[in-house]
């Protein structure tokens, strides 16, 4: 008999596909590919981020996320936009932001031409940019920075202010890492780049993760959830909907604004969907999903 998916479908009942079944996905993988090759779960279940619940006390440094990629296959598409921004404590306050393109062969961009269409990233603009390696290098490089230089904001007084007081910097800051159907999408991304270019997935394991696609279902039960939808139900602007930078910028904005609504911090809201990842199942899983493990 063969082999069948693990996973549970929406009303709970067992996943039906098995490694004989021959449905294939929107980019032609076959449905039953991971059971083929010895998983537990077909593609449609596999879980190539898998997650914990985490409660923490340690103070937060908070950035958005966004990727542009070539397609939507995890495992063989590939990233050709990477931009973050950081929210600082005070929430007047602009903040850093990181944005780059990431070079990917002309050769997979060419059959990636729907992609294109979506985020409008020119070929040339794709090609021109450094490679994942250094665009990753740079990205961590940012982050560090973000959290050697972490600045005691919350419960600052006006007397330190007035007496001249130096802030404080935090000891053990953790970086918080959120993105918009993130887990499904834009982390299990990042950690396949890592793993097909040779690099360390350690920093994976240092950080917090939050989707806030989990946090708008909460708050908004009903109607669309796509952030362009959400976006327009709190009346703010996208800007050049899927650029990386702008649908970080207006993610950080919209998710200001569900935390306003609810009269609590930023980092609160955020803390309270925080997870951290498993990154050995995640390996586990991905070592029968992807060809270069």
């Amino acid at each position: 008999m063969a082999k069948q998916c693990a996973g549970q479908t929406r009303n709970g009942k067992r996943c039906a596909i098995t490694a004989s079944c021959t449905l294939t996905n929107t980019n032609g993988r076959l449905l039953a590919e991971p059971l083929q090759r010895g998983g537990e779960y077909c593609l449609v279940h596999a879980r190539p981020f898998c997650v914990n619940r985490v409660a923490t006390e340690r103070p937060v440094v908070t950035v958005f996320l966004d990727l542009e990629t070539s397609g939507t296959d995890v495992t063989k598409d590939r990233i050709v936009e990477l931009a973050a921004t950081h929210v600082p404590g005070d929430l007047n306050a602009m903040g850093s932001s990181f944005s780059t393109t990431v070079c990917v062969p002309r050769a997979i961009l060419e059959e990636s031409q729907d992609a294109a269409l979506v985020h409008g990233i020119a070929d040339d603009e794709i090609v021109q940019g450094p490679s994942f390696a250094t665009a990753w290098m740079r990205f961590l490089h940012w982050v560090d920075a973000l959290l050697n230089y972490a600045i005691v904001e919350e419960g600052a007084s006006d007397s330190d202010v007035e007496d001249g007081s130096l802030p404080q910097i935090h000891d053990h800051p953790v970086l918080l890492l959120a993105g918009h159907n993130s887990i499904g999408f834009d982390f299990p991304f990042l950690l396949c780049e890592t793993i097909r270019h040779s690099l360390s997935t350690a920093p994976f394991e240092d950080w917090l993760y939050v989707d806030t696609l989990h946090i708008s279902k909460c708050l908004l039960p009903h109607g669309c959830n796509k952030l362009q939808c959400i976006s327009l139900r709190a009346h703010i602007d996208t800007g050049r909907a899927h650029r990386a930078l702008d649908d970080c910028l207006a993610l950080r904005r919209v998710v200001e604004s569900m935390a306003q609504s609810l009269d609590v911090p930023l980092a609160a809201l955020l803390k309270h969907f925080a997870v951290k990842v498993d990154l050995a199942s995640s390996l586990a899983q991905l070592s029968v999903l992807m060809d270069q493990i």
